[in-house]
């Protein structure tokens, strides 16, 4: 794991790499951060899909997220 003060920069370009190849990505998110986290990935191009994916843990919900243009409207 690179130390993340001496890497951000290549950190953040290799995430951001990931994010604009990704199809869809599922994140376990704190409650508390659920609204926040939402808009984060759709300010992103990904867009929130009910699926059997999406569950309820005890301090967490895992959500499902899938690029806006793979879902039908």
């Amino acid at each position: 794991m690179m130390n993340l003060d001496d890497n951000a920069g290549e950190l953040l370009a290799e995430l951001n790499e990931l994010i604009q190849h990704c199809i869809s990505i599922e994140l376990r998110i704190h409650k508390a951060d659920v609204d926040r986290i939402v808009q984060v990935m759709e300010k992103h191009g990904f867009k929130y899909k009910v699926s059997w994916a999406s569950m309820e843990l005890t301090d967490f919900i895992v959500i499902d997220f899938w690029k806006r243009e793979l879902l039908k409207k």
